[in-house]
């Protein structure tokens, strides 16, 4: 009896300690509550969750589309504007934009007198860019679930398993952005049904593009579509697309492609310069090769930006600050300072340095002095210097006759010429890059 008072007396004081510590962490009397630690963002739309209030509808039915929007720490966010867009040939969307609830939802509706698939994109426009979702809905004018429909994926290139994991995922590598898909069309009984049902293809996303697609069931009621996505866009997050298939018979199914971040690749992108040596003043053209990591070439209209440095950087050199791609291609223009100098151009796409070029900036080839006298009776030979050019250097003398030049080739910047008999020379200098200079040589014999 003792031993059973002392337990009741050790539990009693133990609740009493809970409740006492609930009070403290309470601020005291319950007269507070602790808030919960700030997330990405709070109180600013960054998440948008796009939920139909179901994925198949008879024709000329409604499905609504409950548009949830969150900030970083998960709550929602009243009074925000909702934009939607309808990305499909099918279907109406009673409204194109719809404000939050107090609960962070939007609603609107969409219909459709056609039988098709409706792929529907909500997005909130906020300070630092947009969020956004989007989901596929199907309206039908048969009993869709009469019939069925499988679906079945497999990589291009890939092996004879299908529906791995990584069949559903594309972007994985630089070659990675096709795949074969098979529709199996059964009837009420799950049996497939051959005799060439007509089958349509379609996706949610203008990127992915239709390589092969057969339009009606073999013997064996599958027909099969092979799809290439090409990114429109250049993205640093996870997006997707769906193929849709819809049976003569009224079958339908769809499956979702989960595409990989699409970002420019630096190990595949090419910055060059033409000329890459170029006299002062003068100007280069900049051409920047810009492929993805998908291994496709950027698509059109994407942005590169353009910067150069010079050493010495006394007087810096211009480049055209941006340009954008057509076929993959951007290019700009480099013009040189008015002073030798090796200048650095840099090329980005998206933040990411896609190439670094240089371009050497020299001084225009001459000959200085840019023409000599000698007298037979006095000095009969004379130095000249080359002025700017890329050695090594090759020099010859119209009239071997009257003046010789030595030496024949020279990585220096000095030569010399010899007087040989009376009259007049053209001496000639000719660099690395086939850019040449003169030097006009009069002998004369002031004792003749």
């Amino acid at each position: 009896m003792h031993k059973k008072i002392t337990i009741n007396r050790l539990l009693s004081l133990l609740l009493m300690s809970m409740i006492a510590f609930s009070l403290v962490s309470c601020g005291g009397g319950g007269a507070g509550t602790l808030s919960p630690i700030p997330g990405e963002n709070p109180g600013a739309p960054s998440v948008v969750e796009l939920a139909p209030s179901s994925y198949i509808a008879q024709t000329n039915g409604f499905i609504t589309f409950n548009t949830k929007v969150l900030d970083g720490n998960g709550k929602p966010v009243p009074n925000t504007t909702v934009t939607y867009t309808n990305l499909s040939s099918v279907g109406v969307l009673n409204a194109t934009t719809a404000l939050t609830d107090s609960t962070g939802i939007a609603r609107v509706g969409v219909s459709s007198t056609t039988s098709g698939f409706v792929t529907i994109l909500a997005q909130v426009y906020t300070g630092a860019g947009q969020v956004r979702d989007r989901k596929t809905v199907f309206f039908t004018t048969e009993d869709v679930l009469m019939v069925s429909m499988d679906m079945d994926v497999n990589s291009v290139p890939g092996n004879t398993i299908y529906d791995e994991l990584s069949d559903y995922t594309l972007f994985e590598n630089d070659s990675d952005d096709t795949v074969e898909v098979l529709a199996t069309v059964r009837d009420a009984g799950g049996v497939p049904v051959g005799g060439g049902w007509g089958v349509t293809w379609s996706s949610s996303h203008a990127e992915a593009k239709w390589v092969r697609t057969e339009t009606s069931t073999n013997v064996f009621g599958q027909a099969k579509a092979v799809v290439k996505v090409e990114p429109a866009s250049i993205r640093n997050t996870d997006t997707h697309v769906n193929i849709m298939a819809f049976a003569g018979n009224g079958a339908a199914n769809m499956v979702t492609l989960f595409l990989r971040p699409v970002v420019p690749d630096p190990a595949t992108s090419d910055l060059t310069a033409n000329p890459n040596v170029v006299d002062t003043s003068k100007e280069s053209t900049i051409t920047a090769v810009v492929k993805l990591n998908t291994g496709a070439m950027a698509p059109d209209g994407t942005t590169v930006n353009f910067r150069v440095t010079c050493d010495p950087n006394d007087f810096p050199g211009i480049v055209t600050p941006f340009s954008q791609t057509t076929g993959g291609l951007a290019t700009a223009t480099f013009k040189a300072p008015p002073v030798p100098a090796v200048c650095t151009i840099t090329a980005k796409v998206a933040g990411a340095i896609i190439g670094t070029v240089n371009v050497t900036v020299k001084a225009p080839l001459s000959i200085s002095p840019e023409s000599m006298t000698f007298d037979l009776e006095g000095t009969t030979t004379g130095n000249f210097e080359i002025i700017g050019g890329v050695g090594p250097f090759t020099l010859t003398s119209s009239n071997t006759t009257i003046a010789t030049v030595s030496p024949a080739t020279t990585t220096g910047r000095t030569f010399t010429v010899t007087a040989v008999a009376t009259g007049t020379a053209k001496i000639t200098v000719r660099d690395a890059l086939l850019t040449t200079a003169t030097a006009n040589v009069t002998v004369i014999d002031s004792i003749p």
